[in-house]
């Protein structure tokens, strides 16, 4: 591929969402054997199969439109960052209008690595994704290399609602109100995005069938900010184990507390979901088994 001597390691990041993605993104930019995209999310393979181009492109413009400020008020190597990156947010846009390019994409991602081994694109919503897509992304590189990190169901659950109430509050007034509301309509059976990116079960038997054993790994959250993890981590993706910050917070949300009787409704709920990651992955971590009423 052009500007590369090597082909490296394509990295997916495949959620789950409110699970740590944001976190793992910023220490893999911070390492020296990685080349990840300007843009965290790049929503190329879900933006094509869920019809979703036009709210993406969208994304990408506002994102292009910060960069552009950002630009303005930087120094001469703050400006050149901020115009590989603006160049880097229009060549993925043009991609998502374009018909489906995957030789292209992977040309994308690879194009600025340079003399790194891994390269990434880490968006949640690929753990929508059917099994076919999985293995068409399997097969865009040599080697690839796929991640999905499980956080407790229920603290998942309630950070995601929190992230979307605090979307929908007007300056943060109502935001409490506001993630109740979204609270009770996914316990009666709605808010679908909520629900199926609660879907482990689903998410992981999907994967499952369509990628190699080899090439998928499976991360509990709450064992993820260890030294050990990292370690392992590293060895999977074909990097230098590089220390880590286990300290930073990235897109923390802002807290929260759910009474009692939700607590109880929403294990209820999820029970299904802690049944099969202790039947399928193990080893459920202490958080996992205090939730579930152990």
């Amino acid at each position: 591929m052009s500007g590369v001597a090597h082909s490296p390691t394509i990295l997916f990041g495949l959620g789950a969402t409110k699970a740590g993605t944001s976190w793992l993104h910023a220490y893999l930019e911070g390492h020296p054997e990685v080349a990840m995209p300007a843009v965290k999310e790049l929503h190329y393979f879900d933006a094509k199969f869920f019809r979703d181009e036009a709210r993406q492109i969208e994304r990408l413009e506002r994102e292009r439109g910060r960069l552009l400020a950002q630009a303005t008020r930087a120094d001469e190597a703050g400006r050149a960052l901020a115009e590989r990156q603006i160049s880097e947010v229009e060549r993925l846009a043009r991609m998502i209008r374009s018909r489906t390019n995957d030789p292209g994409y992977a040309e994308f991602l690879t194009d600025c690595a340079g003399r790194a081994r891994l390269v990434g694109d880490i968006t949640p919503a690929y753990a929508l994704l059917p099994p076919r897509l999985l293995r068409r992304m399997q097969r865009l590189a040599e080697r690839v290399r796929f991640v999905y990190l499980l956080r407790d169901p229920l603290d998942r659950l309630w950070s995601h609602v929190r992230m979307m109430g605090q979307r929908l509050a007007k300056a943060g007034t109502d935001a409490c109100k506001k993630t109740l509301a979204l609270f009770d309509r996914w316990a009666e059976g709605g808010e679908a995005p909520v629900a199926v990116r609660s879907d482990y079960a689903g998410a992981i038997d999907r994967m499952r069938r369509a990628l190699a054993p080899e090439n998928l790994k499976v991360i509990f959250y709450e064992r993820l900010f260890t030294a050990e993890a990292i370690a392992d981590l590293c060895a999977f993706l074909g990097i230098t184990n590089h220390p880590a910050d286990f300290a930073r917070r990235v897109n923390a949300g802002a807290p929260l507390a759910l009474d009692p009787v939700r607590q109880a409704r929403a294990r209820a709920l999820l029970m299904p979901q802690y049944d099969y990651v202790a039947r399928h992955v193990g080893d459920l971590p202490p958080r996992w088994r205090e939730n579930m009423g152990e």
